[in-house]
Formats: C-alpha cells, sequence, structure tokens
C-alpha cells in the first residue's frame, strides 16, 4: 500500500482503489462501521455497559464519528472538499461520495459495455 498521499480521492479514476484504501483506514481506527452506516450511535438509556475511560458508549461513539468525518475529508480533494462541505456526518459524506462515484467508473463500465456487445453479436450470429 503506499502513503497517505496516494488517499487522496480527485474523482472516477480513482474511486474504487481509495474506497478500498480508505474503509481499510476507517476500519483500522474503530470508525469503518460507523461511515458506511452499518453502526449507529448507541442511546445513553440502552447503554449496558459502563463508561469506558470515562466515556459512555454514545461519548465513545461520537468521538469515533468525528475521527471517520476527519479521516475522509482528509482523504479527498479540495474541489471534492468544497463540494461535500454540507456533509456533516462520516456516515452522509461517506454516502455522499458513494453515490457520486459509485457509477462513474468509466473503465469498468466501458469494460462490462463491450463484453455485452459481443456477446449479442455472438448471440445474434447463432443458429439457435
Amino acid at each position: 500500500m503506499g502513503d497517505d498521499t496516494t488517499l487522496v480521492l480527485t474523482g472516477a479514476d480513482n474511486y474504487q482503489m481509495w474506497k478500498i484504501r480508505i474503509l481499510a483506514k476507517l476500519r483500522a481506527v474503530g470508525a469503518g462501521r460507523i461511515a458506511t452506516g452499518e453502526e449507529t450511535r448507541p442511546s445513553e438509556v440502552t447503554a449496558v455497559y459502563p463508561p469506558i475511560n470515562g466515556l459512555s458508549a454514545a461519548e465513545s461513539w461520537d468521538r469515533r464519528a468525528e475521527k471517520a468525518h476527519g479521516i475522509i475529508v482528509d482523504h479527498i480533494s479540495d474541489a471534492l472538499a468544497l463540494k461535500f462541505a454540507d456533509c456533516a456526518s462520516a456516515q452522509e459524506l461517506y454516502q455522499a461520495i458513494t453515490k457520486e462515484f459509485e457509477q462513474t467508473n468509466t473503465t469498468v463500465l466501458a469494460f462490462y459495455t463491450w463484453i455485452g456487445v459481443a456477446n449479442a453479436r455472438r448471440d445474434s450470429n447463432s443458429s439457435i
């Protein structure tokens, strides 16, 4: 894996690799599931365990969520940071970026389009 400068999302051309690396980085600090929305903020009322290191479960979650947001912002270009500046949470930011780039990886789309055309040609020439 490269250094942190390779993690900067600049557009559709490096989105797939950015996604893999940013999720790994977020998971390493215990915030990957927060960014993807798989882990939601615990309620103070439903917390069963005593506070860890003086922090309640909700306070611990808040710190990890803030860290996740910061990591994502640090690893997108200035132009994208400005574009998504209204996204206040890590989950909202991650989802907005995913929505923006998930269907725009032109290399992958072009490959599968080519496969579809090749299969259609082969099927039209078949006697079945």
